[in-house]
């Protein structure tokens, strides 16, 4: 199971509990800043190193926000990586769970997560009842974020605390030698990130 770590402005998410979810989920990392103007700022197929100097650089007045994979569907690469960038470009979608819709099933090169965010920008326009349905009904949650205002949309059951929105708490409880080895070659993404400011 992924998971999402959502740092709203002001909370402070440690570089333990950032490389202890990349532990327990190894298939790639991304992340999303939003600073106080509302600019987004994104990343994925990056290390954990990466994710902590951005956010770093971003600061805590900033939201700060993590997805670390572990791939159920698209295989193990970048391109699988979240977040997933809508058809309009507006959207940026993370997703912590699985789609069991015959709409959205994963196959060995495209992800669930991958699929919907083709249909994304439709959810988000009219049919966000439909989206609360779809994270309840798989028992998913889903984040997404409006490029164009900077807000953060939040479906399906999360747990909050000081702060910080976390797709489930496995990371935290989970043992280190209970966790998956990370998969050779990717402590250290070997193609080129995708890296994006807007």
């Amino acid at each position: 199971m992924c998971v999402i770590l959502y740092a709203t402005p002001g909370a402070r998410i440690t570089k333990d509990e950032i490389r202890k979810a990349a532990k327990t989920n190894p298939d790639g990392n991304g992340y999303i800043t939003i600073d106080v103007k509302g600019v987004t700022h994104f990343a994925k197929g990056v290390t954990t190193n990466d994710v902590i100097r951005a956010f770093n650089r971003a600061g805590n007045d900033s939201a700060r926000i993590f997805h670390a994979r572990i791939a159920t569907s698209g295989g193990i690469n970048r391109d699988m990586c979240h977040p997933f960038v809508s058809f309009t470009g507006q959207f940026l979608l993370m997703h912590n769970g699985i789609i069991h819709d015959a709409l959205y099933k994963g196959t060995d090169k495209e992800s669930d997560t991958q699929q919907l965010a083709y249909d994304i920008d439709y959810f988000m326009g009219i049919g966000r009842a439909s989206l609360d349905r779809l994270a309840s009904d798989n028992a998913s949650r889903f984040l997404v974020v409006d490029r164009d205002t900077g807000s953060v949309d939040l479906f399906g059951d999360w747990s909050y605390e000081a702060g910080i929105f976390r797709s489930n708490k496995h990371h935290l409880y989970t043992q280190p030698e209970y966790t998956q080895p990370r998969r050779a070659g990717f402590t250290e993404w070997p193609f080129q990130k995708y890296q994006f400011t807007y």
